[in-house]
């Protein structure tokens, strides 16, 4: 049986380049030299929509390519913004920032000594991981929203909001980049 599979494709390669060579009247060796050449520029072909496909993912191109994230370039344009927060939709202790173009939207709200930014909106991740050590987000199962991960716990409104503001500016550099800070 093993025979079998490694002759069978042998015998029909040589087949086709029979077919070829007679169909353009040329040698054996011109069909099989016109076939290495047509294969490597098909790959070649490959390789540079592979490249453009990725490219253009990466600068906000083609969503149909949007699984794809190589490196990110300066020219990366964010994926588009969720809805925003119309005013009398906003809840108690919103706040909202804007980074580079992309939008953040929370909800400060006291849960026992600390005060958590729950997260609201924010830019899609794309194909980046979403795990909580890489997005630094914590995930409250009573709201069911994930809340900012914070070095301590902030005890003011205030202090919530400037881990928000930080956590915006990582957010923005993890989805353009996907390199993760410490």
């Amino acid at each position: 049986m093993p025979f079998l599979i490694i002759i069978i494709p042998i015998a029909a390669f040589f087949v086709f380049l029979e077919a070829m060579s007679n169909y353009l009247d040329i040698g054996m060796w011109q069909a099989f030299f016109l076939m290495v050449a047509g294969s490597f520029g098909l790959f070649l072909l490959a390789m540079l929509v592979g490249y453009w496909t990725a490219d253009q993912s990466t600068q906000g191109g083609p969503e149909m390519f949007g699984w794809f994230r190589g490196n990110a370039s300066e020219n990366y344009t964010p994926s588009p913004q969720p809805k925003p927060l119309q005013p009398h939709e906003r809840p108690p202790g919103w706040i909202g920032f804007r980074h580079k173009g992309m939008c953040f939207e929370f909800q400060r709200v006291k849960v026992g000594n600390e005060v958590r930014a729950y997260i609201l909106s924010h830019p899609s991740y794309g194909s980046r991981s979403l795990g909580g050590h890489d997005t630094h987000r914590w995930y409250d199962s009573t709201y069911k929203l994930h809340y900012v991960c914070t070095g301590w716990p902030p005890e003011t409104f205030e202090e919530a909001k400037e881990w928000a503001r930080v956590w915006c500016r990582y957010t923005e550099h993890y989805i353009r980049t996907g390199k993760a800070l410490t």
